[in-house]
């Protein structure tokens, strides 16, 4: 299965009328062909709510090393990871809304992560496949 999400209507509907126009997708030397498209209804968050991820998290800093900055990968077992993530997501909500929520005081509680590593072109990247509950 593949699932499409985003805060953009407009892209979600390019991306189903492509789908009906040319049902082939082509990634890599892999091929897919679409025998069904679904619209999911859009769940409402309330005060709490579990998620799963269907793809990795992924969470950088800098860091000082031998007196060069170095980009390393955060897992959810470090304390920075929680303070970054919390950080992109409201900059993310900003950008798509127009303006920070009204609400910006809320919790991730990981239940369980699982680390993973990407590789993307030539350079691995540290994820996390998560189960957590946002507050």
């Amino acid at each position: 299965s593949l699932y499409v999400s985003s805060s953009s209507s407009e892209l979600i509907r390019a991306v189903v009328e492509g789908f009906i126009d040319s049902p082939i997708l082509q990634i890599g030397d892999a091929t897919f062909i679409t025998e069904d498209i679904k619209i999911l209804k859009e769940p409402k968050i309330k005060d709490s709510a579990l998620f799963s991820t269907l793809s990795p998290i992924m969470v950088r800093t800098v860091k000082l090393s031998s007196n060069r900055m170095k980009i390393w990968d955060l897992y959810p077992n470090e304390e920075a990871f929680f303070d970054k993530l919390r950080k992109v997501m409201l900059m993310r909500y900003s950008a798509i809304m127009g303006s920070m929520p009204e609400d910006r005081d809320f919790s991730i509680d990981v239940i369980k992560f699982k680390p993973v590593r990407i590789l993307v072109k030539d350079t691995y990247y540290r994820g996390s496949l998560m189960i957590f509950r946002y507050r």
